[in-house]
């Protein structure tokens, strides 16, 4: 996976293990690739926030009420609760599901397409992509 380069208001989320998956227009690896995760890249002030191994890579897509995944699976508060749509945001770094609609809308406008990266922090940062 090519270095993935979040805003500054994710980098202490994914620094900390928090963060763990993000969700982008294409898609940026295979599972098992490892992702080299960064703040200001391209910048003076780059810096390695993490490497984690991609665990899933699925396509998504958020609308006015869901979150559909691979096209299969479609989370919305009919099927499934808010609990696991605000779990799912979290993972995110978002507060709640809410919040993170309400982002996507506001930066790409939804019905949003694209891709969920998911990944396990490895122990050591490298400053490879």
């Amino acid at each position: 996976m090519p270095a993935c380069n979040f805003k500054p208001q994710f980098a202490p989320l994914v620094e900390s293990g928090k963060k763990t998956q993000t969700i982008r227009r294409t898609k940026r690896g295979n599972i098992g690739d490892t992702a080299y995760l960064k703040i200001g890249q391209r910048t003076k002030k780059c810096r390695a926030l993490g490497d984690g191994i991609l665990t899933e890579v699925s396509e998504i897509s958020i609308d006015e009420s869901e979150v559909g995944i691979n096209g299969v699976y479609y989370f919305s508060k009919t099927v499934i609760d808010r609990p696991f749509l605000d779990k799912f945001a979290r993972a995110d770094g978002f507060s709640d599901f809410l919040e993170m609609k309400t982002w996507f809308d506001n930066q790409y406008g939804l019905p949003f397409s694209g891709w969920l990266h998911v990944w396990e922090l490895k122990g050591e940062v490298t400053e490879n992509g």
